[in-house]
């Protein structure tokens, strides 16, 4: 948990990596499809944001999206703690701006090299 409602996890699957975004709170789906796609941006503490899409299958239990990650956003993710987290769901959306454990990216992202 990287907040007491916002849990983050990192996988990876063959060359594939992915980052999951856990949310207890409703925010409608987590949706990939492109009319109603769900999201979460990742501001960062030197302003720079990423953006995640929803690469999963649709999801209406809880809001957990799922996002592939690339080489470079890897990067840019180490370089700062995080600032804000935008959830976007298919009805709602949550700010995240309190963080326990601002500096996940910087110290995990090494665990699926």
């Amino acid at each position: 948990f990287v907040s007491p409602k916002l849990l983050i996890s990192l996988s990876k699957v063959g060359n594939s990596k992915y980052v999951y975004f856990g949310l207890d709170s409703d925010l409608g789906c987590a949706s990939p499809y492109n009319n109603d796609r769900s999201y979460v941006k990742v501001k960062l503490e030197n302003n720079d944001i990423l953006t995640f899409y929803h690469s999963g299958d649709i999801d209406c239990a809880e809001f957990t999206l799922k996002g592939k990650l690339s080489n470079s956003e890897i990067l840019r993710l180490k370089s700062s703690p995080i600032k804000t987290i935008r959830l976007q769901g298919t009805k709602y959306y949550h700010d995240e701006i309190n963080f326990d454990f601002n500096d996940f990216f910087i110290k995990k992202l090494k665990c699926i090299k």
